[in-house]
């Protein structure tokens, strides 16, 4: 059995960012209150959108130049890229959301621009919600296959599904 290590990158964004640790309110893909911070988050421009990008990209060239194995890109459970895979969290009607082909735009260019940073051959894990869990959320049926399509080229990383399933497992219980 072979042991794999990697340096798993994220962006907090509304849900975990705590305005009183960051010292401004927390990042978000659209102004949706966040019943966990009781916070409206800061609504993300084309601007921040590009240096999130680029942070991405810097963090994961850290990861590969610090002898890990791979890295995995975290879009999943609240986190700010997962919110704009959400159509719960993400109600913007620009080139980063609506459809969930354009919801898929930025945790997909996040994926672009790690694989050019770190090569062709250094494995790119991306972990990514089933489901959130909460009503207009991500549901298992519908839009996640289709979001997933969107992000995965077979050839080039593996993704790791993650589902909230809260409700379904309290009414089996």
């Amino acid at each position: 059995m072979t042991t794999l290590a990697y340096g798993c990158v994220a962006a907090e964004g509304r849900t975990f960012a705590d305005p009183k640790v960051i010292g401004r309110k927390p990042p978000g893909a659209s102004k949706v209150f966040n019943n966990y911070r009781l916070i409206y988050p800061v609504t993300l421009n084309d601007d921040e959108i590009a240096a999130l990008i680029e942070s991405f990209k810097e963090a994961s060239v850290l990861v590969k130049n610090a002898g890990f194995d791979a890295v995995k890109i975290h879009a999943g459970h609240g986190c700010l890229l997962s919110q704009f895979l959400s159509p719960y969290t993400n109600r913007r009607n620009d080139r980063w959301g609506g459809s969930a082909e354009k919801r898929c735009c930025l945790p997909a260019s996040v994926v672009e621009a790690v694989r050019a940073a770190v090569g062709e051959d250094f494995p790119i894990l991306v972990k990514m919600n089933v489901s959130d869990g909460i009503s207009g959320g991500l549901e298992i049926e519908g839009a996640p296959l289709k979001r997933l399509r969107h992000l995965r080229r077979p050839e080039q990383q593996p993704l790791s599904p993650a589902a909230v399933l809260l409700r379904r497992l309290h009414s089996c219980l």
